[in-house]
C-alpha cells in the first residue's frame, strides 16, 4: 500500500482568556509510514512553526503533534485564535519526502489550557440470550460523552484483554458491540471502560458487564425432519407430486435431546399445546398443508425448517343425503309411510370436499341461490314431492342423489264403517242382527297413512282396514229369562295419524240383537233366592237334629213344642232343600254362572249363613253340644272359601263389599225367623243377632258405595 497523510484538524491551547495561544494541536491518518513531520503556517502574517516529528502513530494510524510556544516551536502571538486566520498544516513523511499533504483551514478555534475533561457515562444496552458455538455472548455497550473538546480521542477496553482501536470521537453516543466468552463459569463478570485517550489524563467510564452462563454443549446447527404414515413408514414427500388422505405425522430427527422445545404452525396457525418432536396431522384430499417447526435450545439461536403434505385429489364415488326435522334429529324416510308436515333440512353428508359447487333441485326444478351443503323445505299436508342434488369437483364426474317426501294426509270427516256377513251381503245396521260373525271395513278418504284401532266397547279388535267380531244376540248378561231391551256391542275404529298436527278421527256403529223377550229375572236375584232357601234348610236341619231350640224352659206349657218340631222340621228340610236345588238349578241354565263371579261366591255365602244358623241355635243349653260343633265347621269353611276367592279371584273391592252386602240383606230376612223359632235361645241372643246383621249391612252396603265409587268396575 502506498504512503497516504490526511490530516484532520487543528486548534489552539490558550493559558487564559483574550490571550493568544500557547500551544497548537495538529491530528490525523496515516498510512505506509513510521515518522510523521508537520509544520503550521500563518498566511497573514508569514510566520510559521519549526518542523516537529512523531513516531506516536497508534495501530489504526493516527496520529497527533503539539507544538509548544514554551519549547520555541513557535513565538507566542504569530497566532491567533480568530475565524479570520489562514492556517495551512504541512505534514509528509519524515522518511519519504515525497509521501506529504497539505490542508489550509480558515480560523483557529482555541480552548483554555484548564478545560475540565468530558465527562464520560458507559451502560450495557443488550446481552444475548443465546450462546455462539465458542461459548460466547455479545454485549452491546454505549458510551454518552459530554463536553468533549475538539478534538478528542478515545478508544474502548473491554476488561478482557482486547482493546478497540483510538478513534476521534465526532458522534454521540458511542455504541460497540464485543463478544465476551462466557463459558468459565467462575470467569462471568468483565469491567468494560471508554477511554480517553486525547486530552490525556482524563478519567475512564466503566460498566461491570455479569454475564449468564454459556453451556458447554455447543449449539445445533443443523435441523432434518421425516414424514411418516399412519403404519409408521416414511413418505419421501419430495418423491411424491401428492399424498393419499388420511393421518400422517412429521417428527424432528436433528436435533434430539430432551432440552429442546419445539414450535409448531399449520398454514400459519400456531398449534397450541404441541411442544414435541412429532405433529400428528390428517391430510383430505385437495387439500395443502404448510407446516413450520421451530426449534430452541438453551442459550442457543433457534432453528426453523417446513414440510408441505399435499393430499391427492380423489374423486368420491356417491353423493348421500339426510333429512333432519326441526329438532335435528335424522329422519329414516325409508321406514316411515309418511312424515309429519312441517319443515325439514336435507342436508349434503357424502361426499365432504374443501371445494365442491353444489345444486339443488326440487321436482327436477333447479332453485337458485342455493349451493351449500343444506337445504331447507317446508312440507304440506300430503305433499309428495322429490328433492335432488347434483355436486361438482374439480376433475371428477358430476355426483347425484335424491329423496321423496311423503307428508302424511289426515284422515277427512267423512271416516265410516261398512259391516257385512259371512256371505259377503251389506248389513244395514239401523236394525237388529242375528248371532253371528260379521266383518268391519273403515271407509273414507285419506286412510293411507293412519293407524286404524278397533274395539268392542273396552276390548280390542286389532288394527288395520278391517276387523272381526263374533256377535251373540242371544247372550243376556245379568238377566235370566224374558228381557225387555236386546243386547248390542258397539264398535268403535279410530284413526291416528303419525301426524301431531292432524286430530284423531273415530267412527262407530252399533250391533243390536232381535230378542222381543218382555220380561227379566235378574241373576243376583236369583242367587240370593239360593242362599234364602238353604239357610231356611240350615235351620230346619237345626231343629230336627235338637227340637229342643224350639222350647222355652221358663215356660212348662210349651214343651209339647219340641214334639210337633221333630215331625215337622224334616218335611220342612225337604222341601227347602228341593226348592234350593230347582232355583239352583235353574240359575245355572239361564245366567251361565262362572267360577269366580258366582259360584265361589255362592259357596261362602251359603257356608257363612247356615254356619251361623247353627251356631246361633247353639246358645240354647239344651242343644249347646250338638249344633256348637257343627256352626263352627260351616261358619270356619265359609270364612276359608271367602278368602280363598280373594286370594284366587282377586275381585275389586266394589265386588267385595257388595257380596257381604247382599250376604247381610239374606240375613236380615231370615233373622226374624231365627228369632221366633229359637225360644231356647240365650235371652241375650238377640243382641247377638242384632250385632250379626248390623255389620254385614252396615260393612257390606257402606263399603260398596264408597268402593264402588272409587273403581265402579264390578
Amino acid at each position: 500500500m502506498a504512503c497516504q497523510i490526511i490530516i484532520s484538524g487543528i486548534s489552539g491551547i490558550v493559558p487564559g482568556s483574550g490571550q493568544p495561544p500557547s500551544k497548537l494541536e495538529v491530528t490525523g491518518t496515516v498510512t505506509d509510514c513510521q515518522k510523521i513531520c508537520v509544520k503550521v503556517i500563518n498566511t497573514l502574517n508569514g510566520t510559521e512553526t519549526s518542523v516537529l516529528e512523531t513516531e506516536n502513530i497508534n495501530p489504526n494510524g493516527e496520529w497527533i503533534i503539539l507544538f509548544d510556544a514554551a519549547n520555541g516551536d513557535f513565538t507566542t502571538g504569530d497566532f491567533a485564535c480568530s475565524n479570520v486566520e489562514k492556517l495551512v498544516v504541512e505534514a509528509f513523511c519524515c522518511d519519504e519526502p515525497t509521501c506529504g499533504n497539505s490542508e489550509a483551514f480558515d480560523g483557529l478555534t482555541c480552548r483554555a489550557d484548564t478545560d475540565p475533561c468530558p465527562s464520560v457515562n458507559v451502560e450495557i444496552l443488550s446481552i444475548s440470550q443465546n450462546c455462539a458455538n465458542d461459548g460466547k455472548r455479545l454485549v452491546s455497550l454505549r458510551a454518552t460523552v459530554n463536553n468533549a473538546p475538539t478534538p478528542t480521542i478515545y478508544e474502548w477496553d473491554f476488561g478482557d484483554g482486547e482493546n478497540s482501536s483510538s478513534e476521534v470521537f465526532s458522534t454521540n453516543p458511542v455504541d460497540i458491540a464485543h463478544e465476551y466468552d462466557a463459558s468459565d463459569p467462575n470467569n462471568l463478570s468483565y469491567v468494560a471502560e471508554f477511554r480517553i485517550v486525547f486530552p490525556q489524563g482524563c478519567p475512564p467510564g466503566q460498566v461491570t458487564v455479569n454475564l449468564p452462563h454459556c453451556q458447554s454443549e455447543p449449539c445445533p446447527d443443523q435441523i432434518s425432519t421425516e414424514v411418516r404414515d399412519a403404519l409408521g413408514n416414511t413418505v419421501d414427500i419430495d418423491q411424491l407430486a401428492c399424498l393419499d388422505p388420511g393421518n400422517y405425522s412429521v417428527k424432528v430427527v436433528q436435533p434430539s435431546g430432551s432440552n429442546l422445545t419445539f414450535s409448531w404452525t399449520i398454514n400459519g396457525t400456531l398449534q397450541q399445546g404441541q411442544t414435541g418432536s412429532t405433529l400428528d396431522v390428517s391430510v383430505s384430499a385437495g387439500q395443502s398443508l404448510e407446516i413450520n417447526v421451530a426449534v430452541v435450545a438453551p442459550d442457543c439461536p433457534p432453528l426453523a425448517d417446513s414440510v408441505v403434505l399435499s393430499g391427492c385429489q380423489r374423486c368420491p364415488d356417491r353423493a348421500r343425503l339426510a333429512v333432519l326435522d326441526p329438532l335435528g334429529n335424522t329422519i329414516d324416510i325409508d321406514t316411515e309411510d309418511c312424515i309429519p308436515a312441517t319443515k325439514y333440512s336435507i342436508v349434503l353428508v357424502e361426499p365432504d370436499a374443501p371445494e365442491m359447487q353444489i345444486s339443488w333441485s326440487v321436482d327436477g326444478v333447479l332453485q337458485p341461490g342455493f349451493t351449500t351443503t343444506e337445504f331447507s323445505y317446508d312440507l304440506s299436508e300430503g305433499e309428495v314431492v322429490e328433492i335432488s342434488v347434483a355436486v361438482l369437483i374439480d376433475g371428477c364426474p358430476v355426483l347425484s342423489d335424491a329423496i321423496t317426501l311423503v307428508a302424511c294426509d289426515c284422515p277427512d270427516e267423512t271416516l265410516g264403517i261398512t259391516v257385512t256377513d259371512t256371505a259377503g251381503n251389506t248389513v244395514n245396521t239401523v236394525g237388529c242382527v242375528n248371532s253371528g260373525v260379521y266383518f268391519l271395513e273403515a271407509t273414507g278418504g285419506d286412510l293411507e297413512n293412519v293407524d286404524l284401532q278397533w274395539s268392542a266397547g273396552a276390548t280390542p279388535l286389532g288394527n288395520g282396514t278391517q276387523a272381526t267380531i263374533t256377535f251373540d244376540g242371544s247372550a243376556i248378561g245379568g238377566c235370566c229369562f224374558l228381557r225387555t231391551t236386546p243386547p248390542s256391542t258397539t264398535v268403535t275404529v279410530t284413526a291416528a295419524n303419525a301426524d301431531p298436527n292432524c286430530p284423531d278421527r273415530s267412527a262407530s256403529v252399533t250391533l243390536r240383537g232381535c230378542r222381543t223377550d218382555t220380561f227379566c229375572i235378574d241373576c243376583w236375584l236369583l242367587r240370593l233366592a239360593i242362599i234364602f232357601f238353604a239357610t231356611i234348610s240350615a235351620m230346619a236341619a237345626a231343629v230336627w237334629i235338637c227340637a229342643k231350640v224350639v222350647v222355652n224352659p221358663l215356660i212348662p206349657q210349651t214343651a209339647g213344642w219340641a214334639a210337633i218340631a221333630v215331625w215337622v222340621a224334616p218335611v220342612v228340610l225337604v222341601i227347602a232343600i228341593l226348592i234350593t236345588i230347582a232355583i239352583l238349578l235353574f240359575w245355572w241354565w239361564c245366567c251361565r254362572p262362572t267360577w269366580c263371579d258366582d259360584w265361589m261366591v255362592l259357596l261362602w255365602q251359603v257356608l257363612i249363613s247356615a254356619g251361623f244358623i247353627f251356631l246361633y241355635f247353639g246358645t240354647c243349653p239344651f242343644c249347646a253340644l250338638k249344633l256348637v260343633p257343627i256352626g263352627l265347621l260351616l261358619f270356619g269353611a265359609g270364612v276359608g272359601v271367602f278368602i280363598w276367592w280373594i286370594v284366587a279371584c282377586r275381585p275389586s273391592m266394589c265386588k267385595i263389599f257388595f257380596e257381604i252386602g247382599s250376604l247381610g240383606l239374606v240375613q236380615l230376612v231370615v233373622s226374624w225367623l231365627e228369632f221366633i223359632i229359637g225360644a231356647c235361645v240365650w235371652a241375650w241372643g238377640w243382641l247377638i243377632m242384632l250385632i250379626w246383621n248390623t255389620g254385614l249391612n252396615l260393612v257390606g252396603w257402606i263399603g260398596t258405595v264408597i268402593s264402588c265409587r272409587v273403581n265402579p268396575n264390578r
